[in-house]
């Protein structure tokens, strides 16, 4: 089944579609016939078959995948004073940052989409979780600057780290690290997950230096006309 993203659609002014559910040959021929501008369907590392098979029809990996997780049962205190929540005030410099932060995401690097429009969706992504998409955006600051930042969403059986980004001339400094212990502080008892790309190996390594574990891993597909 396909839905349509919203969000995405809006920034991009096409109609941006996602499958959803069983995802066989049957289904991804259904979806191929329908009308769309684009069509992203996900598929695990490891369905080689149906990584071939939509490969034969035309679609290219646009983007990846790799989940991590952490059960927070260890109480964690930071006790940081340069961490605390934003507010609708930061929502311009959090653009910003993130606009020059995230270098290696699909937005930025798919050729088929306009990188000059990767301010507005961050700017638009960010408006968003400071009015109620996110549970809390967290912020590293010093000096009234905002080097970094984080963002949570509460989901049905885990509590989800959305964005975690960190001014490039700042990385390095354990702040990433502090971000994700703020988080831990804050959501005692629950299951932490976070995404990110397979590609993008600094973010890894902070996870897995704070104790998350991969769980899954996937290719996003995308059919465009």
């Amino acid at each position: 089944m396909l839905k349509r993203d919203d969000f995405l659609s809006d920034i991009y002014l096409i109609d941006w579609m996602k499958h959803e559910g069983k995802l066989d040959t049957e289904s991804i021929d259904k979806d191929l016939k329908s009308n769309f501008n684009r069509i992203d369907f996900e598929v695990p590392s490891t369905e080689f078959k149906t990584i071939k098979y939509l490969l034969d029809r035309g679609c290219y990996i646009s983007s990846s995948k790799v989940t991590y997780a952490y059960k927070n049962t260890i109480p964690t205190v930071t006790a940081d004073p340069r961490l605390d929540l934003a507010t609708m005030g930061d929502a311009q410099e959090l653009s910003r940052l993130a606009a020059e932060t995230f270098t290696l995401d699909r937005y930025r690097n798919d050729p088929y989409l306009d990188a000059k429009l990767v301010p507005k969706l961050y700017s638009e992504w960010i408006k968003n979780s400071l009015n109620g998409r996110s549970d809390k955006v967290i912020v590293h600051r010093e000096n009234a600057a905002i080097l970094g930042f984080t963002n949570t969403i509460k989901k049905t059986e885990e509590l989800y780290i959305d964005l975690v980004g960190v001014r490039k001339n700042c990385e390095g400094r354990g702040i990433g690290k502090s971000l994700i212990s703020k988080v831990k502080e804050l959501y005692p008892q629950e299951t932490l997950s976070c995404t990110t790309q397979i590609h993008n190996v600094p973010m890894q390594r902070v996870l897995q230096r704070a104790g998350f574990g991969i769980v899954s891993s996937s290719y996003i597909f995308t059919a465009v006309r």
